[in-house]
């Protein structure tokens, strides 16, 4: 049996070797502006929906910010709303920003954040110091004259008294519109958002007190909300309430031939052929189309 003997050599001149490591922690900051021009045209886009800034990356990734004029969240709709976005994809590794967003008018003065509009509806909620009692659809609304006068001078000026019944409306579109006048936003909506009919019977509350920027809210939804199957019932809509934006809207949907066909294929336009004889029903839907 073989024994084989073996022994380290150790230079006892240089010892031993220390392995070098090091890290660094990266804090990089940056500023970004975003202007919006010609803001009052933004009025009335529709909650949801946003403008953009050009992408700009800070820390090696990139960002952009996000303004909604009409809300983002659903406990912010109706005021306007600003975000920043983080554009890359954050699987691998967790990026924490801290950020802060100001707002300045085009005097370059800073909009700070307001609290009153949470106030009013709390004091809408409570009922304290209401002076009039609205009737609608045997529902009863507490409500303060000195807001209705401020902020719905026609609604306003339906009442004569202490109670005042209001005709023609359901109450959930009443409560919205109360909501609107205080907050001067939309309440909270669970699930998908206001169905189609609530928001065209808003839009009509609207009109009937004089509220534009509720009723320019109201245009901006539908707007997106045009198909194959709505286009001529909001085309109505538009034309009843002098919708001219939705009006735009509407025609801009049926200038497309592939659209217009598809109209004509609805059950609704056959019903309105159907209702109008004058029509030439001779006519095939191409030719239809065309015109």
């Amino acid at each position: 049996m073989a024994q084989v003997n073996a022994a380290a050599a150790v230079d006892h001149g240089e010892g031993l070797r220390v392995a070098e490591t090091s890290s660094r922690c990266v804090t990089e900051g940056a500023t970004h502006d975003f202007v919006v021009t010609n803001y009052p045209l933004l009025d009335g886009m529709g909650f949801g929906r946003y403008i953009r800034s050009s992408t700009f990356t800070v820390g090696g990734y990139d960002w952009n910010i996000r303004f909604y004029p009409d809300g983002g969240k659903e406990d912010a709709a109706g005021n306007a709303g600003a975000y920043l976005c983080c554009l890359c994809q954050l699987a691998k590794y967790e990026v924490r920003a801290m950020f802060t967003l100001t707002m300045l008018d085009d005097q370059g003065h800073v909009q700070e954040t307001r609290q009153l509009p949470g106030q009013l509806e709390r004091t809408l909620k409570d009922g304290i110091g209401a002076d009039v009692t609205i009737l609608v659809g045997g529902r009863r609304f507490r409500a303060h004259r000195f807001m209705l006068a401020m902020r719905a001078p026609l609604l306003d000026a339906q009442i004569f008294g202490p109670t005042m019944e209001v005709a023609d409306m359901e109450p959930d579109i009443f409560q919205i519109l109360l909501h609107y006048v205080y907050t001067d936003s939309l309440p909270p909506c669970d699930g998908q958002g206001y169905s189609t009919a609530a928001v065209e019977h808003l839009l009509a509350a609207a009109d009937r007190y004089g509220l534009g920027r509720l009723k320019a809210m109201c245009q901006g939804e539908l707007c997106g909300r045009i198909d194959a199957n709505t286009v001529m019932a909001t085309l109505a809509l538009a034309d009843q309430y002098i919708c001219e934006r939705l009006k735009d809207a509407c025609l801009e949907f049926l200038s497309s031939e592939e659209s217009m066909i598809a109209v004509i294929a609805t059950d609704r336009f056959k019903h309105l052929i159907k209702s109008f004889p004058m029509l030439d029903l001779e006519k095939s839907p191409e030719d239809l189309a065309r015109k």
